[in-house]
């Protein structure tokens, strides 16, 4: 079975966004995909997307594995720069939840870019850093995810972040009624 076209274009995608000179040139480049993306394919990335919020479990997984990624990385220990490693991808990783929002659904492709470029940025040197154990990848995947998050607090994208994992906790049954509610400042 042959490569995945969609997930071909993806990485090449990603490595374009990665090695722009700026992340402004980055954001331009991303924009402009999105405006010209043509519908046949933005129906194939639509339907990805519908599957993969629709799958609550995989994302409580997910969330789960960074609450234990980032509990181990502040136990620190010999096992502290695999703890931070497994920290940030998983950060990565939970960072595309952020398209299972209803704003983002409605949200113009230069907005999403300004969200999307630092996360590809991210996604692309944590691949990097998965490759080689170059540390300046993790250094980079952290700085950019992080650049993500704010970009997307300011739009408001965390807040409704916040509420679909609550409906998924809910629905689960995952969480608990009495737990105090320093729990959920870690997704603030």
């Amino acid at each position: 079975m042959g490569a995945d076209p969609i997930e071909t274009a993806f990485k090449s995608v990603l490595g374009e966004v990665y090695w722009s000179e700026t992340l402004e040139e980055a954001e331009e480049k991303l924009a402009g995909f999105l405006r010209s993306m043509d519908e046949d394919l933005r129906e194939v990335l639509l339907e990805r997307r519908r599957r993969f919020c629709s799958d609550k479990r995989r994302i409580a997984g997910m969330l789960a594995a960074l609450a234990e990624a980032e509990e181990a990385m502040e136990a620190g220990g010999a096992e502290g720069s695999r703890a931070r490693a497994a920290f940030v991808g998983m950060l990565v990783a939970s960072s595309y939840i952020m398209q299972c929002t209803p704003t983002w659904q409605t949200m113009e492709p230069e907005r999403k870019a300004r969200i999307l470029a630092p996360l590809y940025r991210a996604s692309y040197a944590y691949e990097q850093y998965t490759r080689t154990g170059g540390e300046e990848y993790l250094d980079e995947a952290a700085r950019m995810v992080m650049i993500a998050l704010r970009r997307a607090a300011r739009m408001g994208v965390l807040d409704e972040v916040r509420d679909f994992v609550q409906e998924i906790i809910e629905e689960l049954g995952l969480g608990d009624e009495d737990e105090e509610e320093g729990d959920d400042a870690r997704w603030a």
